[in-house]
């Protein structure tokens, strides 16, 4: 009935609404089965092929509608598809072609994924792209735009087809951009594929340079247009966001996409052409002065890697000085986007940008923020104070604390000064506390009073925002100054906080809390009286019902309404608004709960139960991987705190009935992830509870459970590495290696994490792990042989991990594992070859008689390896690793290392070592041991190896390596020296530097 009425309608109203019907319960129809409505696909194409063009294009779109619901019928009949598609693209009409370019990207996103398509799929870009030219051609803006829209759907779901039309593209963008009749619109939405295209295919982008070169410039001079203002309405405003066309706000934000993306010389020789920025920022026109410095803070992020390389030292100099010269621009909104470069530099080049140029910066800041009448400037330069102190080296910081500490009091203690400049004002404080710490102290007894005075006066609403950044600054000082000089003012201060009754959705209320949790940090068991009063709202906070952050979406997926910031999230065919200052909430608040407990630990105890009754569902909170990632540590953090409140017992039952609850909801959460961070979380969580709460709270089920989670997720994050592979050699990466390592570090650190937690289940059921570990062996075992580094590095690991964890018991499995190890000390990636050498230690120590066999070729491999001279940190740790495995082996395989003398000289000459503290440890004691058995005379007289002992022992003296036990023990090993071989080793420790000698001095005293 629905296929007639369409047939038969003659209203044009009428008929739209009949074709959405149509496509919607076709989808639906379609999605319960394929085979349910033959006639449509039948309806369809008859109206696609019909004489009449308004049946032609209502054919091309029931297609693009049911596309995604017929994938069985598009892979039955895709040759015809395909050829109806294009036959769309040539229509004469410029309806049906519109429509065609729908049904086209339509296809494109259902079965662009499969490379036996491509070819065919791929033959419909340059059609589409012809279609465009045409509705640019003939003026159509809005059917241009809306192609626009569905070739950038193209490009996000499979850019791959688009690779060899780059250059084509790039030019008809270029174009659309370059027409001034065009509506703003439709350049933003070119500007916007074009920029897809650099995410997409950044290697192509780079190759094919049309793009660099021609959109950095366009867009630098899109900047250039601003509206002109007054003063007083600048001055009002919190943005500049209404004096921006909509090209200008799109165009800044794809500078930084851009340069994010292509992260190359390219750009860098793109913004600093001649054309480009040197000649914008000494322009006498105030807007190419402000265009040339937005487009530098907007791009800075994407270069940095580049700038802070010691090549690029003068152009990055050059560029810094001209920003900081017009820190005294004539025009004040020049100034304030000046300060506002400054700040992005001092984030994106920190700590480089400080150590070098941090005179003239803060010269420059402090003038601004002494001289400007306008509040905005005189704002921005004091919040630019933040970015400076951030990671900025304490030393230098120390050198200007006096004077900017001097500016910032100036300006709280100065009357009529605008509330914006006294917010940012007390951030800068707030930073530079967190920055010099204790030395904050000479700075406190002015400070404070000041701080107090601030937060007392400003109460009202309209002043939340200083009174917030106030409550956080003073915090901030607390926990710098700490609990002895703050707890003169904290109990005033105290009072004050709790004396706020703030609902949950006031902005202060994420300032209040994050302050108490930085003043519990500093008092410690001092806050245990305000918990009652500070964690009832944290508690409300964290425990905001789904209800309260989650709602519907509409079909058009609209992001909310109102002055609540939303965003869509999408579940199978539901779509959902999320309320995100809500979730941010709950975020917050998990992570103001652990430092609760990281302060207060078994103080926490009274509220356990209830932090696990919200804890714990969230686990699976379905719109947010953050809250999933802040959640896992509070619950270890629960876990922690009843075991070292009820002490060690055999079996804790209030503490087994914990666990016995939470592993198995966990492990079901583990298994369900697919974010990286929140799965790095869980895994941790889960070996810090099997670790906290030892071996009897692993039932034979449990093991099982956390096995099968360790398994899926290692299945989940693993095959990620081939799909990138394959989705960056499609998109003409150029290092596709180096792109696939860098876009899996989360990954990696997701399987670190797993390899943790595999290890204290190892530790936990040593007797049974082998046998449960066989079920899963090959899952594991092709990581080893991967081509990819990381997931080579990672499979090697969670067998090192298996027999560390083993101890004595590895023994039975070493013949199995050591020619593997040895195999990967040949590898080419360094990481791999530093874990191989670490295990081969491991078989050392518990490998017994099983392993004597392989130590000749352990000794041999070392002993080439370390002739290579270090120059990375890689490298020092392999080298450490490796030294360390032949302590091992002379340690533990004596018998089986042939000449004593040669593996001990081994070691010594090696030694101490530099990277690695924990193997450095290690070697040392086993030098110790060779000393004092006498086993130190197989290097023959003791005017060969005297000197280098006693400069091994006292080069550590202060140092990690050389703990307090250690210290001791050098001690007595040269004390026994000096009784022995007194002539030797006064002959020895001649030669030492002074340092050592003072060392020894101490060692021996």
């Amino acid at each position: 009935k629905l296929i007639h009425a369409l047939q038969t309608e003659q209203n044009t109203a009428v008929r739209s609404k009949l074709v959405d019907s149509v496509g919607e319960v076709g989808c639906a129809v379609l999605e319960a089965s394929e085979n349910q409505w033959p006639e449509l696909h039948s309806f369809i194409v008859q109206c696609c092929q019909g004489e009449d063009a308004i049946f032609r294009g209502m054919g091309y779109t029931l297609l693009s509608k049911v596309s995604f619901s017929s994938e069985s019928a598009l892979h039955s009949n895709f040759d015809s598809f395909v050829g109806l598609v294009s036959q769309g693209l040539t229509d004469a009409s410029a309806i049906v072609q519109s429509a065609a370019v729908d049904a086209a990207g339509s296809l494109i996103m259902v079965l662009g994924d499969e490379k036996s398509r491509r070819s065919q799929l791929q033959s419909l870009v340059p059609a589409v792209m012809s279609v465009l030219f045409s509705r640019v051609s003939d003026g159509d803006d809005a059917r241009a735009e809306k192609i626009l829209e569905e070739a950038i759907g193209m490009v996000t779901e499979c850019a791959g087809l688009f690779k060899p039309y780059l250059k084509d593209t790039a030019e008809l963008m270029l174009g659309i951009l370059e027409k001034s009749e065009m509506e703003e619109s439709v350049k933003a939405s070119a500007v916007e594929l074009l920029v897809c295209l650099c995410e997409a295919l950044p290697g192509a982008v780079r190759k094919e340079g049309t793009v660099p070169s021609r959109l950095i410039p366009a867009g630098m001079r899109c900047l250039a247009e601003l509206e002109e203002s007054d003063a007083n309405r600048w001055n009002s405003l919190k943005s500049d966001d209404d004096l921006e066309s909509e090209l200008c706000s799109n165009c800044k934000e794809s500078l930084d996409r851009i340069s994010c993306a292509l992260n190359s010389k390219t750009v860098l020789g793109v913004m600093f052409a001649p054309n480009c920025i040197p000649a914008m920022i000494d322009s006498e026109d105030w807007r190419q002065r402000h265009a040339a410095l937005t487009a530098i803070a907007q791009m800075a992020e994407g270069v940095a890697p580049v700038l802070l390389k010691d090549s690029q030292k003068v152009v990055t100099s050059s560029a810094i000085e001209k920003v900081i010269q017009r820190l005294q621009d004539p025009h004040y909104r020049v100034q304030w986007a000046a300060i506002n470069t400054l700040g992005q530099l001092l984030t994106d080049l920190k700590p480089v940008i400080q150590a070098r140029h941090h005179e003239a910066i803060v010269g420059g800041l402090m003038t601004v923020l002494n001289s400007s009448p306008h509040a905005r400037v005189q704002a921005h330069a004091a919040a630019s104070i933040v970015n400076f102190a951030d990671e900025c080296p304490q030393s230098i910081m120390q050198q200007h604390a006096v004077n900017i500490l001097t500016q910032l009091v100036n300006v709280l203690s100065s009357p009529n000064v605008a509330d914006i400049v006294l917010q940012e004002a007390v951030s800068g404080i707030a930073q530079i506390a967190d920055t010099v710490g204790d030395n904050f102290v000479h700075f406190y007894d002015r400070i404070m009073p000041l701080l107090k005075q601030v937060l007392a006066s400003h109460i009202n609403d309209k002043e939340g925002v200083l009174r917030g950044r106030t409550m956080e600054c003073i915090s901030l000082v607390g926990l710098s100054v700490g609990r002895e000089k703050f707890s003169q003012d904290a109990s005033e201060v105290m009072q004050v906080l709790a004396s706020m009754k703030l609902s949950s959705d006031d902005p202060n209320a994420v300032y209040l809390a994050e302050a108490w949790g930085r003043i519990a940090s500093c008092l410690k068991e001092g806050f245990l009286p305000f918990l009652d009063t500070v964690l009832p709202p944290l508690f409300d906070m964290i425990s905001q019902s789904a209800e309260e952050c989650v709602g519907f979406a509409d079909e058009e997926g609209d992001a909310g309404t109102g002055d609540q910031e939303q965003e869509v999230f999408v579940v199978g065919r539901k779509r959902y608004n999320v309320r995100t200052a809500a979730v941010e909430d709950k975020t917050t608040g998990l992570r103001l709960l652990l430092s609760y407990f990281d302060a207060l630990n078994t103080g926490m105890m009274p509220y356990i139960q209830r932090v696990l009754e919200i804890a714990v569902p969230l686990q699976t909170y379905l719109f947010s991987d953050a809250v999933r990632t802040s959640v896992a540590p509070v619950i270890a953090a629960c876990v922690k705190a009843m075991a070292e409140a009820q002490g060690k017992v055999t079996v804790n039952p209030a503490l087994k009935g914990v666990t016995d609850n939470l592993i198995p909801k966990l492990c079901y959460a583990m298994n369900k992830e697919f974010e990286p961070m929140a799965s790095e979380a869980m895994a941790l969580c889960l070996s810090e509870i099997i670790k906290l709460a030892g071996p009897e709270c692993l039932t034979d089920a449990f093991a099982a459970d956390v096995m099968k989670s360790i398994s899926v997720t290692w299945d989940e994050y693993v095959p990620r590495f081939d799909h990138r592979h394959d989705s960056l050699e499609d998109d003409g990466e150029e290092d596709i290696a180096a792109a696939v390592e860098a876009a899996g570090e989360g990954d990696v650190d997701a399987l670190d994490a797993v390899i943790a937690l595999f290890g204290q289940l190892v530790r936990a059921r040593k007797e049974s792990i082998w046998n449960l570990f066989q079920g899963y062996h090959n899952t594991f075992f092709k990581s080893v042989t991967s081509h990819h580094n990381s997931i080579r590095r990672v499979g090697l690991c969670l067998y090192i991990e298996l027999l560390e964890g083993l101890a004595e018991a590895a023994e039975a499995y070493i013949g199995q594992m050591a020619s593997m190890l040895i195999n990967a000390c040949n590898d080419k990636y360094i990481a791999v070859k530093q874990a191989a050498v670490f295990g081969l230690g491991i078989c050392c120590q518990f490998g017994g008689a099983s392993f004597a066999p392989h130590v000749p070729a352990l000794l041999q491999f070392v002993q080439s390896a370390v002739a290579t001279p270090v120059e990375e940190d890689a490298q020092g740790h392999f080298k450490d690793n490796a030294v360390s495995a032949v302590a091992k082996a002379l340690q533990y395989q004596s018998q089986a290392c042939g000449d004593a003398g040669q593996v001990i000289s081994l070691v010594l000459s090696n030694s101490p070592l530099k990277f690695d503290v924990e193997e450095a440890v290690h070697v040392n004691k086993v030098l110790c041991s060779v000393i004092e058995t006498g086993a130190i005379q197989a290097l023959g007289s003791p005017s060969l190896w005297m000197h280098k002992v006693l400069s091994v022992f006292t080069s550590q003296v202060g140092t990690d390596a050389c703990n307090a036990e250690l210290q001791v023990r050098f001690g007595a090993v040269i004390k026994g020296l000096q009784s022995s071989l007194p002539a030797e080793v006064q002959a020895a420790a001649a030669q030492l530097t002074q340092e050592e000698q003072a060392n020894l001095a101490k060692l021996v005293a």
